[in-house]
């Protein structure tokens, strides 16, 4: 989750950290204290829903994870 000032929070499994997103050239990017710094670009599923949590898919250089915006 971003907030207009770039503060986000993201949660994966059991791991939960804060950090702050910024958008660099087409990308976005987001750094976390107790992980890393990823950059990857953000790509919007024709076929997906919301209740099923899959609306966008963030791709980075070594995963992707799809996501939906928290309402």
């Amino acid at each position: 989750m971003t907030a207009e000032d770039g503060t986000t929070r993201m949660t994966v499994g059991d791991w939960t950290d804060h950090g702050i997103s910024t958008v660099e050239g087409d990308m976005l990017c987001s750094i976390y204290p107790t992980r890393w710094r990823f950059c990857g670009v953000v790509f919007r599923k024709s076929d997906s829903t919301f209740a099923q949590k899959n609306e966008y898919l963030l791709v980075l250089q070594s995963d992707r994870f799809e996501f939906s915006v928290v309402k």
